[in-house]
């Protein structure tokens, strides 16, 4: 734990002690200034099997995860790290590249079939899951056909998409639009007959409730009875995501934001562009579409577009990313990995401090939004004693410091919790 302290001072004016502030404070890791703004995430390469000859459809990772202290890639092959600089390549249980992985129930899960580069077979799906990340299991590989075909007599479901919410895993995908698949376990499933989109590419969970994402937005309370929500964007979406109290969609060169799952807001557009990953951390969405694009929503609702490599003829595809262990994980083509970490952030008793007379010092402290705060009070440097606790909910935090006139001095610090 690190911090700074504030000296406060004492010197006399007509008889009385006035409290100047003089100093700076607390080092913590995380994003502010004295507005919001958008925080500068440093990317590095720590993983990629960089090709040596042109490659008219590249191998890749898909999808990554986190769970029991591991990060977790998965696609045609799966990576395994447990601090996501250093990557164990292990082999595949499925021929079927796998589009998605989630963690729960103290298991890994991974589907594939919708979106795919290798096929175990004509039309197939594949479901595996394993305990550690290292060693798997196939639960399912093979062709999946819905009970109740669509109105042109269509079977097809190809799974593309799985989350672990609610005591259960509900996996969705695309074809006939009859079709979700739930677990308790995630080896024993169950074929559920429900009308749901035709493309259900995503799903998210928040605020207690599941949001399905493809060709429109679908709710549903407990993953298998869903209720489709109005959208003014015909675009396909390819990606959901849950954070600080809203969701986040993202796909074919749109990007759209809703605290319900239900009122959706456009946020950002640019028909060139496909977004296959959405991930929220220390404040942040992180929407990558590829090494030079990736868009950085802040806590005021303000996206930017910004590059993860510095070089811009290293252009390579990116599809999964996840927020765990205090960085981000991206994935892509050609097993590249991508690791990105908020620049560290040293918040500060900002301009703006005063005394005032019978009631004490108010402070403005440049803080990280949604994080805990000790603040506490020193006569010699020595001995502390707290003060109060707070929480930030904006990027300066205002509070004040009770007056006592028979101190001659005192010194302030902030501990970020």
């Amino acid at each position: 734990m690190i911090h700074r302290t504030l000296a406060i001072v004492p010197r006399c004016a007509h008889n009385r002690s006035i409290w100047p502030a003089l100093a700076a404070l607390a080092l913590t890791t995380g994003l502010t200034s004295g507005r919001a703004g958008t925080p500068t995430i440093a990317w590095e390469q720590v993983y990629f099997e960089r090709p040596t000859t042109l490659v008219r459809s590249p191998s890749g990772l898909d999808a990554v995860t986190f769970g029991n202290g591991m990060f977790v890639a998965v696609g045609d092959s799966i990576m395994v790290s447990t601090n996501g600089s250093d990557w164990t390549k292990i082999g595949s249980p499925t021929r079927q590249t796998l589009h998605s992985v989630t963690f729960g129930g103290n298991k890994f899960v991974a589907v594939g079939g919708g979106f795919f580069r290798r096929a175990a077979g004509p039309g197939f799906s594949a479901i595996v899951v394993s305990e550690d990340g290292f060693h798997w299991t196939t639960v399912l590989e093979r062709k999946i056909e819905a009970l109740v075909p669509d109105e042109q007599g269509l079977r097809d479901f190809f799974l593309r998409d799985v989350i672990y919410a609610k005591n259960q895993f509900v996996a969705v995908g695309g074809g006939n639009g009859k079709v979700v698949m739930t677990s308790p376990d995630g080896l024993n499933w169950t074929e559920v007959t429900t009308d749901v989109l035709r493309a259900s590419n995503a799903i998210a969970f928040g605020n207690g409730k599941y949001v399905l994402a493809g060709n429109g937005v679908m709710t549903s309370d407990d993953g298998v009875h869903w209720t489709e929500q109005h959208l003014d964007f015909g675009v396909e979406l390819f990606e959901v995501a849950f954070g600080a109290g809203r969701f986040v969609a993202c796909g074919n060169g749109v990007m759209i934001t809703s605290p319900d799952g239900i009122h959706w807001t456009n946020g950002w557009t640019q028909s060139l562009a496909d977004f296959w990953g959405c991930a929220f951390g220390q404040g942040v969405f992180v929407c990558p579409e590829n090494t030079q694009l990736a868009l950085v929503g802040n806590p005021d609702g303000e996206w930017t577009a910004e590059s993860l490599l510095s070089d811009p003829n290293e252009v390579w595809g990116l599809g999964g990313v996840v927020y765990a262990d205090g960085q981000f994980i991206a994935v892509g083509e050609f097993n590249l990995i991508l690791r990105g970490r908020i620049a560290a952030h040293r918040p500060s008793f900002a301009a703006g401090s005063s005394y005032r007379s019978g009631q004490g010092f108010e402070f403005n402290l440049g803080v990280e939004l949604n994080r805990n705060y000790e603040i506490q009070l020193s006569e010699d440097l020595v001995s502390w004693r707290t003060l109060t606790n707070l929480s930030s909910s904006a990027p300066v935090l205002k509070f004040t410091a009770p007056d006592e006139p028979r101190v001659n001095h005192r010194f302030y610090r902030a501990i970020a919790k």
